[in-house]
């Protein structure tokens, strides 16, 4: 009856996943239900209409003077206000009166209120809750410590329900980790004290289809955590994974230094204990896909990368051996592009220091920062493109076993927050892969930039067109070298020909 109401209402019906789920748990006598759902999986929608099925029609009572409490605990009051936004939507649409008050929704005529709390142990305490909500528990994290809270805040808000003998607690979060509070409790099966459940996005959420998730997120890794269910490892090796395979079975950059090819050096400089990175990458147009005529194809080509232990020398000295060794050879470096932008890259840690010892080597240096955020230049979305484009064949290393190797030894850390960081581990001969992050920091930016068109064949001329074309060359030939031997006669001769 109520989803009918709902779905007159625009709502999307509860689809037979969910109602199955919620049925299981009801009727199992249980205090918690440990939910693992991936993500668009209509968790918000649905739970939020438990709750307030709940609390119109649930068997609780509390003593006069008091106020039942559905304590909604999320990993920020953003993401906490956006279940009290669903929550009055479905309110209205019941007709229910309500009062919206900061962070809490109050049902006057049955003493009753929905709060949203933070993940931590302060103003957990001095309620009395008819239901806990603990929302993508997976994903919180403490401003203090940097981790998952979640043990302590369920542990504090637990005694709430202390009266309430058919109070529940509900325990719902896409993976991330294997070793978090949230996964520790799924692990822990169905028993005495709980139900789990477990759902991928599509069968949660029949409106979405597996292919509809996937092309959402590319990414295996990504894909099979958020929408698939699956958990990853806290800490992982071979980060490049599946993506690496794909490049190893690609054809090597063996062409040799072309002229006309705009070449790219990136940089990750040290001058103490690390190496000093550097790798060179182009980027080139390819034939359009039949499948895709209207859309540009790239292809990014590592040539070449290399680090130099420092072994004590002066850091002026890494710049001219990175100017004799790399820039002169791959003709970059010297100029800047006419808006400005170089081709010698560098990331801000040692960059910025670096630079005027670029200039003083007469390299023109630009700092490329790796920011904080959620970004594409963060370090972690520049490796996921980075990453990407290896699995679609659209990047090529060199012959260079010993790099790929390399590759292979990046590892990832899940971090509470959602998000992961890179790990690259120290090397036995010193360093930390230096060469790897200067070629992911310039592949990365070789793909933020467009593409440089493949140079074609120039068509035959006919006999008369070459004979004009050579005879142009010849003349303009023959004015360098006036220009050349003496400049002011060479002036004065084209200003008589009237040329300006």
């Amino acid at each position: 009856m109520l989803d009918r109401l709902l779905v007159q209402s625009g709502f999307p019906p509860c689809s037979p996943w969910w109602r199955g789920a919620i049925e299981r748990f009801l009727l199992s006598g249980k205090r918690r239900w440990v939910l693992r759902v991936g993500r668009r999986g209509g968790k918000s929608s649905t739970l939020s209409r438990l709750f307030v099925v709940w609390v119109l029609f649930g068997d609780w009572y509390i003593p006069p003077g008091d106020t039942a409490v559905v304590a909604i605990v999320s990993i920020d009051r953003a993401e906490a206000s956006q279940r009290l936004t669903t929550i009055e939507a479905i309110l209205r649409a019941l007709q229910v009166r309500f009062e919206r008050v900061g962070q809490e929704i109050l049902v006057p005529e049955l003493r009753a209120k929905f709060s949203v709390k933070t993940c931590s142990t302060t103003g957990t305490i001095g309620f009395t809750s008819i239901a806990l909500f603990g929302d993508e528990m997976a994903r919180w994290e403490s401003r203090d410590t940097a981790a998952n809270p979640a043990r302590e805040v369920m542990a504090s808000l637990r005694p709430s329900m202390a009266t309430q003998p058919n109070g529940f607690e509900i325990d719902c979060s896409a993976p991330w980790g294997t070793d978090d509070y949230h996964a520790e409790l799924f692990d822990s099966g169905t028993n005495g004290e709980q139900v789990t459940d477990l759902a991928a996005t599509w069968q949660a959420n029949p409106t979405l289809s597996e292919e509809d998730t996937r092309a959402l997120e590319p990414d295996e890794r990504l894909w099979s955590r958020a929408y698939a269910a699956i958990p990853g490892a806290s800490v992982t090796g071979d980060w490049f994974g599946t993506a690496l395979d794909v490049v190893i079975a690609s054809p090597r950059v063996v062409e040799p230094v072309l002229p006309w090819v705009r070449y790219l050096v990136s940089i990750d400089p040290a001058f103490d204990k690390d190496h000093f990175g550097w790798a060179v990458s182009s980027c080139r147009t390819l034939p359009a896909d039949p499948r895709l005529p209207d859309r540009a194809r790239r292809l990014v080509r590592v040539h070449e990368a290399g680090q130099w232990a420092v072994n004590g020398a002066r850091p002026v000295e890494l710049a001219y051996r990175l100017r004799d060794e790399v820039c002169k050879k791959y003709h970059v470096g010297s100029v800047a592009e006419p808006d400005g932008t170089a081709w010698v890259i560098s990331d801000q840690y040692e960059g910025q220091s670096f630079s005027d010892l670029a200039r003083q080597a007469g390299i023109v240096l630009q700092i490329v920062p790796w920011t904080a955020g959620n970004s594409e230049r963060t370090q972690i979305a520049r490796y996921r493109s980075v990453r990407l484009a290896m699995r679609e064949g659209a990047l090529w290393l060199p012959d260079d076993p010993e790099l790929a190797a390399e590759l292979r030894q990046v590892g990832g850390k899940l971090l509470p927050s959602g998000n992961e960081s890179i790990v690259l581990p120290r090397a036995r001969k010193g360093g930390h892969m230096d060469r790897v992050s200067a070629l992911v920091a310039g592949a990365s930016e070789l793909l933020l930039r467009s593409p440089q068109p493949e140079w074609t064949e120039t068509p035959l001329l006919d006999p008369g067109q070459e004979e004009k074309a050579r005879e142009v060359r010849r003349i303009l030939e023959k004015r360098a070298r006036e220009m050349q031997a003496d400049p002011f006669a060479a002036m004065r001769r084209a200003a008589h020909r009237g040329i300006s």
